[in-house]
């Protein structure tokens, strides 16, 4: 089964993620299929989210460098449930670290996907403005209650006004900032293997024993939770188990030992070393911070559609030698329309929007984090280390 899968991911992400040259051109010749008798979906969200940096650092980690406030409207027109248009709006307000203005992005795609050819072509518009347009959100207060992410609440009066709001910043940006890309795309029997294989991950997954999966009745995160000195926090199997009165620890993540499907568990003790508190620490602040993105997020209690996600990261830890793992999936996030595709495709168009591609993007750098420090505690001495299969 696990080579199966591995296979299956292989083939598809290795057809999804070739990204072709950008070439300049008007928004009149981008292909769209016919819209007649398809499904509409607009989503207008308002989420106060860290920005994360594009590029990882030397040590391979991607930097918080601040914070930014995301308005955006997401329009998917859908074809007997395959999205063959997707058009996402997005007005951002960044921040520095301390909560200081820098300056607001305005961002417009528009994503055609020709799945008989298995062909996408993505419209670009991006626009750098000198002014905030949510200067009544106070992102120092979002600071300060240390926060990593939060839905703004807007009922649907306020949805509406939003989303004229932002069609009309998108309207105001000249067609001279317009360009093309083109990038292989998947076919209508591509996606169709692919949330084949999703199905099969949730049932894999849904089945396990609960004590190493999130309780899928949590609408807000309270990791870590503490149980007679043990604290625990974790999410689709990557979790800590730390009892703070001895020391005694187990640490897991998904795919480190180098196989799909496989768990990488550490357990010991740290004794009194410094050393080993430090970095076990390091890694409980990944895990907290990424069943926090899991949770309030991805919002757990959505059980499928979260799990459609999470499980299918979690599980194609090899599926593409250039985009492998959590890692791989930041890397299609910035460099492939494919991603909000696939997204879309293996939950559903509501579920499936700007903002959420973006808490993706994030969840999957904490995962990886998380995967990063376990190989630096490997060093360790008296350490245990366990491989065991996943789902």
């Amino acid at each position: 089964m696990v080579n199966k899968i591995r296979k299956t991911w292989v083939k598809i992400i290795a057809i999804v993620t070739l990204i072709s040259l950008v070439v300049s051109t008007s928004f009149n010749s981008v292909y769209a299929e016919s819209t007649s008798l398809n499904d509409e979906v607009s989503t207008t969200e308002v989420l106060i989210i860290e920005n994360m940096s594009d590029h990882p650092n030397e040590k391979g980690f991607y930097e918080k460098n601040g914070y930014v406030v995301m308005n955006s409207t997401t329009k998917v027109t859908s074809k007997a449930s395959y999205p063959i248009l997707i058009e996402v709006q997005s007005v951002e307000d960044n921040y520095d670290l301390q909560g200081n203005y820098i300056n607001t992005q305005v961002k417009h795609s528009v994503i055609n996907n020709d799945f008989k050819l298995g062909v996408t072509r993505t419209e670009h518009q991006n626009r750098v403005l000198n002014s905030p347009v949510n200067e009544s959100i106070s992102v120092k207060d979002f600071i300060a209650n240390n926060q990593v992410l939060e839905f703004v609440n807007l009922d649907n009066k306020k949805k509406s006004e939003l989303s004229q709001e932002i069609q009309k910043t998108i309207d105001q940006m000249p067609v001279t900032l317009a360009s093309v890309s083109e990038e292989k795309g998947l076919t209508y029997e591509e996606m169709d293997l692919l949330r084949e294989q999703v199905k099969d991950i949730q049932l894999q997954f849904s089945s396990q024993e609960s004590k190493n999966i999130m309780d899928n009745s949590l609408n807000v995160s309270v990791c870590p939770a503490v149980s007679n000195g043990v604290e625990s926090c974790g999410a689709f199997d990557n979790y800590y188990r730390h009892n703070v009165n001895n020391g005694d620890f187990t640490a897991q993540v998904l795919g480190l030992s180098g196989e799909p499907n496989m768990y990488t568990s550490l357990h010991g003790n740290i004794g009194n070393d410094s050393g080993k508190a430090s970095r076990l620490s390091t890694f409980k602040s990944y895990i907290n911070t990424y069943e926090r993105y899991v949770v309030d997020g991805l919002e757990y209690n959505k059980k499928m559609e979260a799990l459609s996600w999470g499980g299918t990261i979690a599980s194609m830890v090899l599926f593409y030698l250039t985009y492998s793992g959590p890692a791989g999936w930041v890397a299609m996030v910035l460099n492939s329309s494919n991603a909000l595709t696939i997204l879309i495709g293996i939950t559903s168009s509501a579920y499936g929007t700007a903002s959420r591609l973006t808490i993706t993007k994030n969840t999957a750098q904490y995962q990886q984090y998380a995967i990063d420090q376990i190989y630096n505690m490997f060093n360790d001495a008296n350490y245990g280390i366990n491989y065991k299969p996943g789902f």
